[in-house]
């Protein structure tokens, strides 16, 4: 059964400890014109340099490489927060990044680790119904098992990714 890690500012963290699993969600009231919008940067594969930009205090670089029109390889490397986490996890994540469109309201970008990623998995997926736009990361680290909070630490990074996305979405489509 998941449980919660944190609900603050409408984004919730829950987890599945014995799994490693964790999902991070948010919801955002958007009409339709405001969503295309953001499904153009999706598509357009701009997502990823957007949130280089929104959190370069956190993430020092992305590298995308082209596989084909649907599929690429991403690395995030992330600054080094404090020396003692990082000698603790890794300050990357690699993972093949494919692009899923179910139809005009339900978008996947679903990744498979790669390369001593710390990461098995990540999906996040942007689903549109009823005027909400609800955003979920779902992640599960792979690797050396470390305590909960340590584990927990990249959760509350991808929180605080998700956080300046909403924040740019309301900020550049709503106000």
């Amino acid at each position: 059964m998941l449980k919660s890690v944190c609900n603050k500012s409408d984004i919730h963290i829950q987890s599945l400890e014995e799994e490693r699993l964790y999902s991070i969600t948010t919801n955002i009231e958007l009409n339709i014109d405001s969503y295309n919008k953001v499904v153009d940067i999706i598509k357009n594969k701009e997502l990823y340099n957007l949130l280089l930009k929104l959190n370069s205090d956190i993430m020092s670089n992305i590298e995308i490489n082209d596989i084909c029109e649907d599929s690429e390889n991403i690395k995030i490397t992330f600054l080094d927060l404090d020396p003692d986490f990082s000698s603790f996890e890794e300050n990357f994540i690699h993972f093949n990044n494919k692009i899923i469109i179910k139809d005009d309201y339900n978008i996947d970008l679903f990744g498979m680790g790669l390369y001593n990623s710390s990461i098995e998995y990540i999906n996040m997926s942007f689903k549109y119904c009823d005027n909400i736009l609800s955003i979920n990361v779902l992640f599960k680290n792979t690797g050396k098992l470390y305590p909960y909070f340590i584990e927990e630490i990249k959760a509350f990074m991808f929180r605080k990714i998700i956080y300046r996305l909403k924040d740019y979405i309301i900020k550049t489509y709503i106000s």
